[in-house]
């Protein structure tokens, strides 16, 4: 019963560091450019439109609030990493679906509903990562935010697929790899104390 108060307390704790360095990054500018790696080379190969200088990453959405849940309250790195490993498949998927939608052999007013598009949008995130076994439901909440967010995609071009979902999603998971680490430092102890008494009784017993 203690246990579960204290994982319950320290992953509460996790939870609202999560959200605290995320809102304390998005109100502090954090400028990005790897134009000279992404676009500039695109655009010598006759690609353009992939604008990747941001004048200032975003961290934090709603739905990472959820995705900070799922992380600190993982157990172990495998579950862990396959929960980061959906949320990167389930944007991925999104990401696809909003730039390539409009290739679709569907009349143009399927196309370009937006009901219908958040829908697909949102569906192709799930089926993504239902097919390589990472379901993790947040991600396909910010595969809503990635159709919605039409304004954002305005501003900071072909580099909204890094920000804020991704973003904030890596700063997370590194958080995550804190917690796990803390844990598994305390829960090793825990262990050890117990074994040790036992074998102390074990050789008293002998000797009498």
């Amino acid at each position: 019963m203690i246990g579960k108060i204290a994982d319950a307390i320290f992953t509460a704790l996790f939870v609202g560091i999560g959200m605290y360095t995320l809102a304390f990054l998005d109100k502090h500018p954090v400028p990005f450019d790897i134009n000279h790696l992404v676009a500039e080379p695109l655009a010598k190969a006759g690609i353009k439109g992939f604008d990747t200088k941001i004048a200032d990453v975003k961290f934090y959405a709603p739905p990472l609030a959820a995705v900070c849940f799922g992380f600190m309250n993982a157990k172990t790195f495998p579950a862990l990493y396959t929960t980061f490993f959906g949320i990167i498949i389930g944007v991925g998927a999104a990401c696809a679906t909003v730039e390539f939608a409009h290739l679709a052999p569907l009349p143009a007013n399927l196309k370009e509903d937006p009901m219908i598009l958040r829908a697909a949008t949102v569906a192709a995130s799930t089926l993504a990562m239902k097919l390589v076994g990472a379901p993790f439901a947040p991600a396909a909440a910010l595969a809503a935010v990635f159709f919605d967010n039409k304004a954002f995609q305005a501003s900071v071009g072909r580099a909204y697929v890094l920000t804020p979902g991704l973003t904030g999603s890596i700063v997370l998971f590194f958080l995550a790899i804190v917690k796990i680490t803390i844990s598994s430092m305390f829960e090793g102890k825990a262990k050890v104390a117990p074994s040790g008494s036992g074998k102390n009784s074990g050789s008293k017993k002998k000797k009498n």
